[in-house]
């Protein structure tokens, strides 16, 4: 069960890393259409926007069912994060 989770978990932050350069992506694509000001760059902007959200998503979609399929190992998952944040945050 150890391994599935940290499977799971391994997966999960290769999502959110892929979820991160979409957003970065996003917010340079913004940058530039403020910048620049063109109906084609806003256009591009709007499409990055698009695409960002559809990954958000599949990302909801994909969490949702590995929960769904594995709610124990979920519920472990969350209690770590949540321990592991509560850690860091108490050092600050």
């Amino acid at each position: 069960m150890s391994e599935k989770l940290d499977k799971d978990f391994e997966q999960l932050r290769k999502d959110f890393a892929a979820l991160q350069n979409d957003v970065s992506a996003l917010a340079q694509g913004l940058k530039q259409a403020g910048l620049d000001g063109k109906s084609e760059l806003g256009a591009k902007a709007q499409a990055q926007v698009d695409q960002a959200r559809d990954r958000v998503r599949a990302l909801g979609d994909d969490i949702e069912g590995r929960v769904q399929d594995n709610p124990l190992g979920s519920l472990a998952t969350a209690f770590g994060i949540g321990i592991v944040l509560g850690i860091i945050l108490d050092r600050r």
